[in-house]
């Protein structure tokens, strides 16, 4: 509905794709595997980051460096005729040298840019984003100074974050794009900086914040799925390797959700909680119950809907599930690729993998 608030002419075109993903995964069998062109597709420029998250494991991913603009240039032309929707994250960005070159670029291939971001550029980079008509951003924190700096690891991030909130305001001049919106991480150390933080941020524009409950892995599940890589794809677990570093079993659990459901049910900014447990879910999930995924009854469509491209130019669709790279083969051909037939005709069945409770497509 807000994208076709904001983006009217884009309707037609998004619908057409969502309705051919949802037909691509009811009929997996009959397809054998083929699917349509992806709804979303996301970049992720590089994989480096300015901060020190404790709870983000993706900045243990190992890459042998960032694409040059050019070849992304490049890859952006591989799927542009599709239309799809794309969403810049990371990583961070807007580390990425030439990122003012690749958003332009995008742009001018006439598709609707989402940026995830950790906020400490926004200051350099909010006319940019305001003048390119982003059509969202994501920015992330996790509470009042002392909580947020502490959380991702470097003094003075949330000064930075706060600063570039105001520029980005400044610069949208009244305009309604891009939506600002706030993700932070549940506060289980300090839940009333919550509604302070929601209070804060409603002076900046901020017309959605959703909280987050931390992705988190045991042992187990990491050694299963880098098994399960070698075996089927000959390669090694990478950026979710040390999923099971941040381990979280709060003992205040309905004190936080009380807290949530309050900001959820009297704010006026949009408030969510994501994944949106049932009191028996919630359970399962922070206690590594493995009857989870019968709780959740997932219906995963990422390999329908979403394509990720690392920033080695890798096509990724499971966690760390590498079907080739956009440098060496066409994007056409890896999305329907036997690696990724494969794989949709396993998901649509139900058979999951070990790591799948800690990615948000799994909800």
């Amino acid at each position: 509905m807000r994208t076709a608030r904001d983006n009217p002419r884009r309707v037609p075109g998004l619908v057409g794709r969502r309705l051919k993903a949802r037909f691509s995964r009811h009929f997996t069998a009959l397809l054998k595997g083929w699917s349509y062109p992806p709804e979303t597709v996301n970049i992720y420029p590089t994989a480096g980051c300015n901060l020190k998250c404790a709870m983000c494991f993706i900045r243990f991913f190992k890459s042998p460096g960032d694409l040059a603009i050019d070849q992304w240039k490049t890859i952006v032309d591989q799927f542009k005729k599709f239309r799809p929707r794309i969403h810049l994250s990371g990583g961070e960005p807007f580390l990425y040298p030439d990122i003012v070159t690749l958003i332009e670029h995008i742009k001018n291939c006439g598709l609707i840019i989402h940026i995830t971001t950790n906020g400490t550029f926004l200051d350099k980079y909010a006319e940019t984003v305001a003048e390119a008509g982003v059509s969202q951003i994501d920015i992330s924190i996790d509470g009042m100074k002392e909580t947020h700096d502490r959380i991702r690891g470097v003094p003075g991030t949330f000064v930075k974050v706060m600063a570039g909130l105001a520029k980005l305001k400044q610069a949208k001049k009244g305009r309604p794009l891009p939506v600002i919106k706030l993700n932070s991480i549940l506060n289980f150390e300090r839940p009333s900086d919550m509604e302070k933080l929601l209070a804060m941020v409603a002076d900046y524009d901020v017309r959605e914040a959703q909280f987050l409950h931390p992705l988190f892995l045991d042992k187990e599940a990491v050694d299963l799925h880098r098994m399960y890589l070698r075996q089927n794809l000959g390669r090694d677990i990478n950026g979710w390797a040390h999923a099971d570093r941040h381990r979280v079993k709060p003992d205040n659990i309905k004190e936080v959700m009380a807290i949530a459901d309050g900001l959820i049910k009297n704010n006026p900014v949009r408030v969510s909680v994501f994944p949106d447990f049932t009191p028996e879910q919630l359970a399962a999930y922070y206690n590594d119950d493995r009857r989870l995924v019968f709780l959740v009854k997932p219906r995963c469509r990422a390999m329908w809907d979403t394509a990720t491209i690392l920033s080695t130019g890798e096509l990724e669709s499971c966690p760390d599930y590498v079907v080739g790279n956009c440098r060496e083969s066409h994007f056409a051909q890896l999305w329907n690729g036997e690696p990724m037939r494969s794989l949709r005709r396993r998901i649509r069945y139900g058979e999951y993998f070990t790591v799948c409770r800690a990615c948000c497509f799994f909800y």
